[in-house]
């Protein structure tokens, strides 16, 4: 299968690295600053037609997170074919008198589109009664992690 995306001024085409990693690397059209406990919004210039039946998740890259950068994760339905934008945050603390702000540039990859398969299911059903199971209802901490 061949993922098209169409190039608005100055967009640059999405690429992976190997034939075999998850996500299309998602770059940056031009230079931008995500200042210190702020979140910055950066239009892609990209559109993607996902196909029927799958659905496109905006994730962030691992070597951003480590720099205090996170993408804020967005889905992209298989009818939208917009452009797309990416969402950057900065949870650096600002700090007095020093500089606040992490600095990107055109042509950096910023966060990654992974293409997901939908699962077949027909509708939502409300239920009196949910099967059981060896987990149940226990929540966040309760495998003990």
């Amino acid at each position: 299968m061949k993922l098209n995306f169409k190039l608005l001024e100055g967009g640059i085409l999405p690429t992976r690295a190997h034939k075999a990693d998850a996500g299309f690397d998602l770059y940056s059209p031009e230079d931008f600053i995500v200042k210190n406990e702020d979140s910055h919004t950066i239009p892609l210039k990209v559109c993607v037609e996902i196909p029927v039946g799958y659905v496109g998740f905006i994730m962030g890259r691992s070597s951003l997170n480590r720099g205090g950068i996170n993408a804020l994760t967005g889905v992209i339905d298989s009818g939208y074919t917009g452009e797309i934008s990416v969402i950057l945050h900065n949870t650096t603390r600002k700090q007095p008198g020093i500089y606040n702000g992490t600095p990107f540039f055109k042509g950096d990859r910023i966060a990654q589109l992974v293409i997901c398969k939908l699962a077949d299911i027909e509708d939502a059903v409300a239920v009196d009664k949910l099967d059981e199971t060896e987990r149940g209802d226990g929540g966040f901490g309760s495998t003990g992690a």
